[in-house]
């Protein structure tokens, strides 16, 4: 009786650590090279990022620079479930925490440069198991005019 009652005790408290563990925070490490969004002198300047969670990936692919600059919520819809911006001065770096949202499938990144080059300046990553996201923090590089998660 009284391994059934411990039998019993472990089974509850694994279901709820297992409980806890579906939406970890993922870790997010956010940098810019010092030759980033340079002007007309060749200064570098310093750039607005803007991240999403987001459930579906079909309209941020379609979204043009300006749409995603000036009227992102109205373009990206119900498949924007969060939004973060932070802005990056050249050769800065900042280590941020996001908790993905329940039906959130993808993270997407959108850099602001002056001098947007073809797609460069927005990325998409699938967003990991509750398991990746604990092991490897996700790397995102704003580089001259482009942006990548690694």
């Amino acid at each position: 009786m009284k391994y059934r009652y411990l039998s019993l005790l472990v089974l509850a408290c694994l279901f709820c650590s297992c409980s806890s563990l579906t939406h970890p925070s993922i870790r997010m490490q956010v940098s810019a090279t010092k030759q980033l969004n340079r002007d007309n002198m060749g200064d570098s300047l310093p750039v607005r990022i803007k991240i999403y969670q987001l459930n579906d990936e079909t309209l941020f692919k379609e979204a043009t620079f300006r749409q995603l600059w000036k009227s992102d919520v109205q373009t990206l819809g119900a498949t924007l479930l969060e939004k973060r911006e932070l802005t990056l001065n050249p050769g800065e770096r900042e280590a941020i925490k996001i908790t993905p949202k329940a039906q959130a499938e993808y993270l997407a990144v959108v850099a602001l440069f002056r001098h947007p080059e073809g797609q460069s300046w927005k990325t998409l990553k699938p967003i990991m198991g509750p398991i990746g996201a604990f092991l490897k923090p996700i790397t995102v590089i704003a580089n001259q005019n482009t942006v990548e998660i690694q």
